[in-house]
């Protein structure tokens, strides 16, 4: 087990979840981003350097797109899901209920 992600941490502190990727190959951090990702979670990877990020982003196989970014000067990769679409408009329904 590489990491222990906390998929709730976002819905209880308002901040996706974040795993030190200091000592970790890019193999791992692809693998832990790449997991997060799958499930729809936005989460960062902390001190990542150049040649780290290249192989995560090709190993994502999303390099420059929109659900991977990376900061060379903060070091942090992060993996940002897209958004859920909204629902039509129209596409909305109420059920009311009650005794008489």
């Amino acid at each position: 087990r590489l990491a222990r992600l906390d998929a709730l941490r976002e819905t209880r502190t308002g901040f996706p979840e974040a795993v030190l990727g200091q000592g970790k190959s890019a193999e791992q951090v692809a693998a832990i981003l790449g997991a997060a990702l799958q499930k729809g979670h936005p989460m960062f990877a902390t001190r990542i350097d150049a040649e780290v990020n290249r192989e995560v982003a090709l190993r994502l196989g999303h390099p420059g797109a929109r659900e991977y970014a990376y900061d060379p000067v903060a070091r942090i990769a992060a993996v940002l899901p897209p958004p859920v679409p909204p629902a039509p408009a129209g596409d909305h329904g109420g059920v009311a209920g009650g005794t008489g």
